[in-house]
């Protein structure tokens, strides 16, 4: 299976890549405002990819692109946004309640450090370090089962 674009979010001074799809329950709730990318592209499946940011202790979508063509010259696809479409009246992600992790993949998560940032109803809640132990407890209880429900990203 082809490895999917993945939507970011800058949080503090990182771009960190997400492996979680923040706007699933708001395309579900707003069929109407999801603008797909016309056929079909492996690595894009959703039809869409997105950049988030926290600012002011709330999360927002800055930037929610499809791609319409391919530029052969520079050898890139080319991409158009849909972001005003999509958000017509407020880019606050104030449906999205759970969790972000941070540093997925990364050393420090393997060594057991895994970073999370907490979120409810679209506002900063907090920043957790749990240790694997702590990580899987959390993963364990029905507010993150319900949450990796809603938000899990299937296609890697």
């Amino acid at each position: 299976m082809t490895m999917q674009k993945r939507d970011v979010l800058q949080y503090e001074d990182e771009f960190v890549s997400l492996y979680i799809n923040i706007l699933n329950p708001y395309f579900e709730a707003f069929p109407e405002r999801l603008v797909r990318t016309e056929g079909f592209i492996t690595s894009l499946r959703r039809g869409y990819f997105a950049e988030y940011v926290i600012r002011e202790k709330s999360l927002y979508v800055t930037s929610l692109k499809r791609f319409i063509g391919f530029d052969r010259e520079k050898k890139e696809l080319i991409a158009e946004s849909t972001l005003d479409i999509a958000f017509p009246n407020t880019k606050k992600c104030n449906f999205f309640s759970g969790w972000i992790e941070l540093n997925k993949h990364s050393k420090a998560a393997e060594a057991g450090n895994i970073k999370l940032i907490e979120i409810k109803n679209g506002d900063f809640v907090k920043e957790l370090t749990l240790s694997k132990t702590e990580y899987k407890t959390l993963q364990e209880t029905t507010a993150y089962k319900d949450f990796e429900k809603k938000y899990s990203f299937m296609w890697y």
